[in-house]
């Protein structure tokens, strides 16, 4: 199953959890972490992100006094629990938020889903009512 797309950008400004152990670096080219963040312990607030030209991806934190620090970015770290308490959707969700904003009341009343329910409520109701008249 492929995993859900997130874009980089919507995260900017959120507190990012960790959902594996993440090492955090002082700078990207460092070797040594200064500390390994623990599954469901905060990261930081993220701030920005570097591609390096060796494909890597680092996430920019904010820290305290100006500073910042860096995590390399690692599938399945970011706790996406924690994002989405956030406000953060993914792509597929504001894609499907975008088609339902764009339709008519008459295509989202008459939609096949929307038929369904209505026809198995009516079929529901029916066997009930022929049953009690029995």
């Amino acid at each position: 199953m492929a995993r859900p797309t997130y874009l980089i950008t919507d995260l900017f400004g959120k507190l990012l959890y960790a959902s594996k152990p993440t090492p955090v670096y002082a700078y990207t080219s460092a070797t040594k972490p200064l500390r390994i963040v623990q599954v469901g312990q905060l990261i930081g607030k993220l701030y920005s992100f570097i591609d390096k030209p060796d494909g890597s991806r680092w996430f920019v934190y904010e820290g305290s006094s100006g500073s910042y620090f860096y995590t390399l970015y690692m599938v399945g770290a970011i706790d996406e629990k924690k994002m989405k308490e956030q406000g953060v959707k993914t792509e597929g969700e504001k894609q499907r938020e975008s088609e339902n904003a764009n339709k008519t009341i008459l295509e989202k009343i008459f939609n096949p889903q929307n038929i369904l329910i209505v026809a198995t409520v009516i079929l529901a109701g029916t066997a009930i009512k022929n049953k009690a008249w029995k």
